[in-house]
């Protein structure tokens, strides 16, 4: 017998985080969810930094909102390493966002790259891009949209587009006064 999709059947998968908690990142979550994201961008020395594999054909991972709540699970279907210079339409439309140019695509990316909290988190004031800046390609498919009222343990817990809820005590996506400290490498995927 068949069961919708929940977070227990998916909870051994790592996490993926797009963007930072915010705007930017309920977008490219509600585009996931909608189909229109179907690829993503990374830097590749991302990567390096925090010690973890690049990612390949296959990979499963949950996607999570602002909120830290698992509501999607994605699969990696294609990934490639190339330099920044090289990526072309056909991915810069599937990562969604309405851009129409690899330019336009490129000038939004490079914008978050070079953002407070990406600089802040690169610890590199001076950081920036060019045309020989590898880049992880990934293009995946929708594996399933979790229901995030299966996720909740409470009444008063907050949908997915709602003002989030304080972090829990010892959420380790949190620090201790309250700061975002999410996984590097996902977080430089827009």
């Amino acid at each position: 017998m068949s069961h919708a999709p929940s977070i227990d059947d998916f909870a051994h998968l790592p996490t993926v985080e797009f963007a930072f908690p915010g705007p930017l990142r309920d977008q490219l979550v509600s585009a996931i969810l909608d189909g229109r994201k179907v690829s993503t961008t990374g830097l590749a020395w991302a990567y390096e930094v925090e010690g973890e594999r690049l990612p390949m054909a296959g990979d499963r991972f949950l996607v999570v909102d602002s909120c830290g709540r698992a509501v999607a699970v994605i699969e990696d279907t294609e990934v490639s390493v190339v330099p920044l210079g090289d990526v072309d339409l056909a991915h810069a439309e599937g990562e969604g966002e309405g851009h129409l140019t690899v330019a336009e695509w490129r000038a939004a990316h490079e914008a978050f790259w070079r953002s407070d909290p990406m600089l802040a988190k690169v610890d590199d004031s001076a950081f920036t891009v060019d045309d020989s800046t590898l880049v992880v390609l990934e293009r995946f498919r929708l594996v399933a949209r979790l229901d995030w009222e299966l996720q909740l343990d409470d009444e008063t817990a907050t949908p997915p587009g709602a003002r989030c809820p304080p972090p829990p005590e010892g959420n380790r996506r949190y620090s201790p006064d309250g700061q975002w400290e999410g996984r590097f490498a996902s977080v430089g995927k827009p």
